[in-house]
């Protein structure tokens, strides 16, 4: 029989686990009353359990119209199409937009609940406030109406909101990049884009012509390395009849002549050859260049921007590319981090990513935090296009809607993954294809880990992985791991 001093024991330990609940379900409740997004929380049958007080806000109803009621009737009385009665037929996320007889509208983002016997029990609405985008969206549509003026205006502001939708970013560096091309943009100043490939300096460059006043005036882009040297002189500048053999009879226009009054974006800069050098200085500094074949010279006005890979300073001091170039083109140099510089952009563009490729091949995936939060962790060498092409093959390849870490790791290491076969191609020494050459490359560096941390969540760690991964690799290599 207990004593009373146990008896008062449990009883003091029943009120700490009571205390600590209450405690959490006070910091909970906090959270869902103070955030921004409305929640609407409904049973299997559409009847709403509960709302936040962004609901209220971003619905403008009263609670009594909403609260302890079914979606069904309400649907009925407003003729706005319900997000949780379509999930109480479908048991499939939504999104949709709904608009108040104001004018106002917001976005919901419905979200079934299942129980552990896979039945519906709740259904999750996340509302979002719309009406300032479709404001803006309104205003553009008007303006089209409007005299010459007022639709170059509009042309101006499409292209920046188009830009704004590619440009995905959060980080400070970004930021900071941002504002800088918004100050340079409306100049006609030069402008050096450089950093590695797959950054984003094309969208950089797209993104200053939108924001220019020259804006509604032609945007040519031409990639130095990507046209053969004997032809991208023709290309740049053009040439007169008779200049060369199997010349058009008439001549031909250069870019930089039907690009007059616009910008020119010279992609790969730094592959452009010596003598040509010399002639994008002379457009630069004299606002003029010659046909192939020309004596007179054609004046022209266009705005530079020029990106590169390459580190044209170092270039200057080989002799590969001219410095007063360099320092003509350079007035605005504007360097873009790698995307492993700027880590804290990665969720936010893998949401972007998502978005798109769903959209673009009908589907409906999603990825879980974790899965987000590894593929957060892993090198990027190709940047933000090497990312972009992860997503996409992740969600080809994936059988789930539901996407979490594993499948991350499943379908990243389905091309050139490991499995037993190749733990015995591995320690073959005359194998030298490229699989068997990863394989023991891989062995011995788990086998130089494990020996000295003892632990696959260390090595995960170390390696920008996930445990399970490390330790099913462990296992396919024959290393011999301690209970």
């Amino acid at each position: 029989m207990e004593s009373n001093h146990d008896l008062l024991d449990k009883i003091h330990e029943l009120e700490g686990i009571i205390r600590k609940q209450n405690e959490d379900l006070e910091l909970l409740e906090a959270a869902f009353d103070l955030s921004e997004v409305g929640f609407t929380i409904s049973n299997s049958d559409g009847v709403v359990l509960k709302i936040n007080q962004s609901q209220i806000r971003i619905t403008g109803h009263p609670p009594e119209m909403t609260l302890g009621r079914s979606m069904a009737d309400i649907e009925s009385e407003n003729y706005n199409q319900s997000a949780t009665m379509q999930i109480v037929k479908t048991k499939q996320p939504v999104t949709i937009e709904q608009i108040l007889p104001s004018g106002k509208s917001y976005l919901v983002y419905g979200q079934p609940y299942f129980n552990s016997d896979g039945d519906l029990k709740y259904i999750i609405c996340n509302l979002v406030d719309n009406t300032q985008h479709n404001y803006a969206r309104q205003e553009l549509e008007a303006t089209k109406n409007s005299n010459l003026q007022l639709e170059r205006t509009v042309h101006q502001l499409q292209g920046i909101v188009d830009m704004q939708k590619s440009l995905v970013y959060s980080s400070k560096k970004m930021q900071r990049l941002i504002s800088v091309c918004d100050k340079v943009a409306p100049f006609n100043s030069t402008v050096l884009i450089c950093g590695e490939s797959g950054v984003g300096k094309e969208l950089i460059a797209d993104y200053i012509f939108q924001r220019s006043t020259r804006a509604d005036k032609p945007f040519i882009k031409i990639n130095c390395a990507a046209i053969p040297e004997n032809l991208l002189e023709s290309e740049l500048f053009g040439y007169d009849a008779g200049a060369f053999t199997n010349a058009r009879a008439n001549g031909k226009k250069g870019i930089f002549e039907v690009a007059d009054g616009g910008t020119i974006l010279l992609d790969e800069i730094g592959e452009l050859p010596l003598h040509l050098q010399a002639k994008i200085l002379r457009v630069l500094q004299e606002n003029e260049f010659y046909h192939i074949g020309g004596t007179k010279p054609i004046r022209t006005d266009v705005r530079i921007i020029a990106s590169t890979n390459c580190d044209l300073e170092n270039m200057t001091l080989q002799g590969t590319f001219r410095k007063d170039l360099y320092y003509r083109l350079s007035v605005i140099k504007i360097m873009i981090p790698s995307l492993n510089e700027r880590r804290e952009d990665i969720p936010q563009l893998i949401r972007h990513f998502l978005i798109n490729i769903n959209e673009k091949y009908d589907l409906h995936k999603e990825l879980t935090f974790e899965a987000v939060e590894h593929l957060k962790n892993l090198p990027y060498q190709g940047n933000v296009r090497n990312l972009q092409n992860v997503i996409e093959q992740i969600v080809l390849l994936s059988q789930k809607d539901v996407i979490d870490a594993h499948d991350v790791e499943t379908a990243l290491n389905m091309d050139y993954g490991y499995c037993e076969q190749d733990r015995h191609h591995s320690d073959d020494a005359s194998d030298t294809s490229l699989k068997s050459l990863v394989a023991r490359y891989e062995k011995e560096l788990l086998e130089k880990y494990y020996a000295e941390y003892k632990s696959a969540s260390k090595i995960a760690e170390i390696l920008h992985t996930t445990q399970p991964t490390i330790s099913r690799k462990l296992h396919a290599y024959g290393i011999s791991v301690n209970p």
